[in-house]
């Protein structure tokens, strides 16, 4: 069906309505009738030849006349015109948006290089990890392995001045079974 398109002014906020009929996908400007109405003209259907029903064929556009007066193609070319145009407000509006779209895309570039940095740092840091933990590991099996119960007790009862305990010194305590003992103080 038919429907009015109504159009909103950017300039000064007011509604003008455009005297347009859309049909499909057809805009159209209609016809002035003398009793008031505006209607689109009729373009009359096309007589179907017998030959022609499975075949489609593409359908050439209707040129419509043209009734505008002088005036009236005026304010058409000057409306077109103005609404071509930018103002300097809109301009500075779309410079600082592509001033704030290259600041941002500059600094997502900065913060994933600073990003592609630290993970080769990491990265290098964690290969030097592991290298020292091995190290460590080897370090720590050939202090195990250079040590032997008898040194340690040689050390113990020679260098430390520890000795054995005598049996005045062990305490010996009876359990029952499936019980523990907690000691909360010195036993002496």
């Amino acid at each position: 069906m038919a429907q009015e398109i109504r159009r909103v002014s950017s300039r000064s906020y007011k509604r003008q309505m455009r005297h347009t009929v859309e049909d499909g996908n057809a805009v159209r400007e209609p016809e002035w009738n003398p009793g008031g109405e505006h209607t689109r003209k009729q373009v009359p259907k096309r007589k179907s030849v017998p030959g022609e029903q499975g075949r489609s064929r593409k359908k050439k556009p209707v040129r419509q006349a043209k009734t505008r007066n002088r005036a009236t193609q005026r304010r058409l070319d000057a409306n077109r015109a103005r609404e071509t145009r930018f103002g300097v407000g809109y301009v500075a509006f779309l410079c600082v948006v592509c001033i704030i779209s290259v600041l941002l895309c500059i600094n997502y570039l900065h913060l994933r290089s600073r990003v592609t940095t630290q993970s080769v740092r990491i990265a290098s840091m964690e290969s030097n990890l592991s290298s020292l933990k091995q190290d460590n590991d080897a370090y720590y099996k050939e202090v195990i392995a250079s040590v032997t119960i008898d040194e340690v007790r040689d050390a113990a009862l020679n260098r430390l001045g520890m000795h054995y305990p005598s049996e005045d010194e062990i305490r010996y305590y009876s359990t029952k079974d499936g019980s523990y003992v907690r000691q909360y103080r010195n036993v002496s």
